[in-house]
């Protein structure tokens, strides 16, 4: 018997509750290599609506030493991108879930979101009228968080092919206002003032200005994880990319996002972070202004010893 597609997915939540429920030390990063096969299997599916024949896309693998909560916001991106594709097909976009900041990301989450994903493929392919099903994919093995990352990335590139555009400037500064917004909210919590402005914003502003201002975020980030001790993370092998787009500006926003989690959970924060802004009409130099804007307000936070707060 064929079930109808309005009730797959509250099997999938069902499954994945009960998963869930199997604790942290079942899940490993190839089984949620595994599941983001499946969910790259059905994201190729999508490419049978207007009988396309599905893109050949093999990005080059980064390598970096990457943590779970990389490849959970990773997915944070992947169903942004969701949202952008159903807007595209005329439907109403869903609000992407949040997560308490955390200093040790529980790979379960990550697993929990690739349901999370798979749900929300299951329902667009019931309305665009994909009947279409996949294989289970063989269990992956010996897997590492940054193969789940990489891999991730892919389905990234097939959804861009999908909407018929790449991430743009837009979509990146409603992503950065994200870190605008986590950045105030630590200097409220440590009773800091605000005084920091604005840079100049450089009308002729590049993707490498872009990417100059998000690595200056994420240097930020880590110097104030190194005053309160915690494990930080080398995101050098980002920048070998020699003519970065929007969609890898938009990666390094992302890296940020989940290493500023792990700042707000040791100063006891635990306010999650706003949900993505979908924008219209932000270049670059937006982009390169704002994120120059958020390393000024983390550059204010001066007071911090290993160990904890003052």
């Amino acid at each position: 018997m064929t079930l109808p597609w309005t009730i797959l997915p509250m099997l999938g939540l069902l499954i994945g509750l009960t998963a869930s429920s199997a604790g942290a030390a079942d899940f490993d990063p190839s089984q949620v290599f595994t599941q983001i096969q499946r969910i790259e299997w059905e994201v190729l599916l999508l490419y049978a609506h207007g009988n396309r024949k599905p893109e050949m896309i093999a990005p080059v693998p980064v390598k970096a030493e990457l943590r779970p909560r990389h490849v959970w916001q990773k997915t944070y991106l992947i169903l942004i991108k969701l949202n952008i594709l159903r807007a595209k097909h005329g439907l109403p976009r869903i609000l992407p879930n949040g997560l308490e900041p955390v200093l040790k990301l529980d790979p379960a989450l990550v697993l929990e979101q690739t349901q999370r994903i798979l749900t929300e493929l299951t329902i667009l392919k019931g309305r665009l009228g994909i009947t279409r099903s996949i294989e289970e994919p063989p269990a992956a093995r010996g897997k590492r968080p940054i193969d789940n990352y990489n891999q991730l990335h892919a389905i990234s590139l097939h959804l861009d092919a999908l909407i018929g555009e790449d991430i743009d400037p837009s979509h990146v500064f409603g992503e950065s206002m994200r870190l605008f917004e986590d950045a105030s909210t630590l200097l409220d919590r440590l009773h800091l003032p605000d005084t920091a402005f604005p840079p100049a914003r450089l009308a002729d502003a590049t993707s490498h200005d872009a990417q100059a201002a998000a690595m200056a975020v994420l240097g930020e980030i880590q110097r104030i994880q190194a005053d309160l001790g915690l494990q930080r993370t080398d995101f050098s092998p980002f920048l070998a990319i020699p003519n970065p787009r929007p969609a890898d500006i938009f990666n390094l926003v992302g890296l940020a996002l989940a290493d500023l989690q792990t700042v707000k959970a040791a100063l006891g924060v635990e306010q999650i972070t706003p949900p993505h802004r979908m924008t219209r009409g932000k270049t670059q130099a937006h982009v390169q202004q704002l994120l120059g804007w958020v390393a000024r307000k983390l550059s204010l936070i001066q007071t911090l010893r290993q160990g904890g707060a003052p």
